[in-house]
């Protein structure tokens, strides 16, 4: 289908069309309210190269064969940008998108996502949500002035995030940066979640961030990483270095990833601290084996 001419829209919703495999919007500048495709099962690529506003909900899902989304223009959503359940998306382009509405920014479960530019975005006017991106591993906002809501690249269902050290802390210190000076808004009083999935755990500018942004009232989840150190399949636990009690209380769950044959999710009993940190566990430890590590969700500072 192609639209050589079309610059405006009021709306413009192209959804269920079996056999689309492609669309042609050169032309299209300006959508007044909602811009949406979704379940077009064909479509193979989506590229809107000269639209630069979208007063309403800008919208992309449940896609099959959709490779890319390309909307180098793009500078301002007046409500939420919405990219979800396209199994095969592998890159999104909205370098100029400067702005969001009051519903913010969700990009969740693009399983297949790999780069995401947002390398303008200076204000997200509701929640930041990249739940489920599990091939994610990079990603920046290096613009960032103002997020009105939390912040999401944890578990919705389907893997959680991936995100690279680097990533991670990049984001905990543009979110840190939010103070009220510089032109920005201040970030208190919300969550960020970057836990679970296989994102990694933050360094030491990632955890100075966080404490920064515990003490504006933020509630801040991340990864932590710990390396087993002991195995004991008879009453079952994993010992770690140093006294990481405040991790491991009765009822957290925890991955361990790496292990000969232990990778698999655990369930603390109890956790004791002498020379290390034993870790008691309710299910079966199968293998004897002392490697891999174990993952832990936590907002303990």
């Amino acid at each position: 289908a192609d639209f050589p001419v079309l610059s405006t829209a009021a709306s413009l919703e192209v959804t269920q069309n079996g056999a689309l495999e492609t669309i042609g919007l050169d032309a299209l500048t300006t959508v007044s309210d909602v811009l949406t495709f979704s379940e077009n099962p064909t479509l193979g690529t989506l590229d809107l190269p000269v639209l630069t506003d979208v007063g309403g909900v800008f919208g992309v899902a449940t896609h099959g064969v959709l490779l890319s989304l390309t909307c180098p223009s793009l500078t301002s959503v007046g409500d939420d940008v919405s990219i979800q359940n396209n199994s095969s998306l592998e890159t999104v382009d909205l370098s100029a998108l400067t702005t969001t509405g009051t519903s913010g920014l969700s990009v969740t479960n693009n399983s297949q996502l790999q780069a995401v530019d947002l390398s303008a975005l200076t204000s997200v006017g509701g929640t930041v949500d990249f739940r489920d991106t599990i091939s994610l591993t990079t990603f920046a906002l290096p613009s960032l002035l103002a997020v009105s809501s939390d912040v999401y690249f944890n578990d919705g269902g389907n893997g959680g995030g991936a995100l690279n050290q680097a990533s991670v802390d990049g984001l905990l210190v543009a979110l840190a940066a939010l103070d009220g000076t510089g032109g920005t808004t201040t970030f208190d009083n919300l969550e960020v979640n970057l836990s679970q999935g296989t994102n990694a755990m933050p360094s030491g500018a990632g955890l100075t961030a966080k404490a920064t942004l515990e003490g504006r009232g933020n509630t801040v989840t991340i990864n932590r990483v710990f390396a087993i150190t002991a195995v004991n399949t008879g009453t079952p636990s994993f010992t770690v270095s140093g006294d990481q009690t405040a991790y491991f209380t009765n009822g957290v769950t925890f991955v361990v990833f790496g292990s000969t044959g232990n990778d698999a999710t655990y369930t603390v009993v109890s956790s004791a601290f002498g020379a290390a940190t034993v870790i008691t566990v309710d299910e079966a430890i199968p293998d004897g084996t002392v490697d891999g590590t174990i993952r832990v969700a936590s907002s303990v500072p």
